[in-house]
């Protein structure tokens, strides 16, 4: 059974309609498939934005898949949410740090 998802509503009002079927041998039971389709929409509705940054090694607790809040004035971000998507070392003392930003649409519709 198909559910409405307001980011799918959005990326079909924006880029018009996009179709993907997936098959499951793990998924059995209906409320799984539809977290996995949740996070789908949540992950590939909208445009993806990545951004990385040269961060000092105090950040270096950071771990790819980390839920992270981004800040920079720089590009007029406020606790924008972001995975972390990879991190490596750079120059003495510093990292690397690439995140992917995650458009919400309820979020920016309150104003924050």
């Amino acid at each position: 059974d198909a559910v409405e998802h307001g980011l799918c509503v959005t990326s079909n009002a924006r880029y018009g309609r996009r179709v993907r079927e997936m098959r499951s041998d793990v998924v059995y039971d209906a409320a799984t498939a539809a977290r996995v389709c949740l996070w789908m929409a949540e992950a590939f509705a909208l445009q993806q934005r990545r951004i990385v940054y040269d961060c000092p090694q105090d950040f270096g607790y950071l771990e790819p898949g980390d839920a992270v809040l981004v800040g920079d004035d720089g590009l007029n971000l406020d606790d924008a949410p972001a995975i972390v998507e990879a991190i490596g070392w750079s120059t003495v003392g510093r990292i690397e740090i690439r995140v992917r930003l995650i458009e919400s649409p309820a979020r920016a519709d309150r104003g924050s």
